[in-house]
């Protein structure tokens, strides 16, 4: 099985980076792992929180294929499948 690790920006933190490179490596041992990091929208800020969300949603579904299995993960830690 392969996974595919899709994310919007980058950690700025340097703990967190440390904490992302260190799962990166153990997932790595068990299955084969992507991990794509997809840039910030420069004109976010003067975006309204829905656009942002839709212009983010187009840029994730272009990176998916019709026969992936998604999961999403948000920022409270709640995950929806489709």
């Amino acid at each position: 099985m392969a996974v595919k690790l899709i994310v919007i920006g980058n950690t700025s933190t340097s703990y967190l980076k440390e904490g992302e490179k260190e799962y990166l490596k153990r997932l790595n041992k068990y299955t084969n792992l992507t991990y794509l990091e997809l840039p910030n929208f420069k004109q976010a800020g003067k975006w309204t929180i829905d656009r942002l969300k839709k212009e983010e949603g187009k840029l994730i579904l272009s990176k998916l294929r019709a026969q992936d299995y998604v999961i999403l993960l948000d920022e409270n830690g709640k995950a929806v499948t489709m």
